[in-house]
């Protein structure tokens, strides 16, 4: 009998924090950043965390902050987790 295996890869799951993240605040204004839009739409949703502080108590987290978000794949966050 011949057994083949599929390996599949753990789910990834994002927690994306909206303030100053997605949407930056200057006085009374409200600044979308369409870079870090454009890529939350490609993720799934939490251990990746976009955010503009760090959470250093989230266990098997990643901090991605969102000026790094441009170029960066679902591949390149779960490589951290290998």
């Amino acid at each position: 009998m011949r057994m083949s295996s599929t390996i599949t890869a753990s789910p990834l799951h994002v927690f994306v924090d909206v303030d100053d993240t997605l949407v930056r605040s200057a006085g009374s204004k409200r600044i979308p950043i369409p870079s870090v839009i454009q890529h939350v739409r490609d993720l799934p949703k939490p251990n990746v965390v976009i955010d503009d502080q760090r959470m250093t108590e989230w266990p098997r987290c990643a901090f991605i902050h969102p000026s790094s978000c441009s170029g960066r794949s679902i591949d390149d966050y779960r490589g951290q987790f290998r």
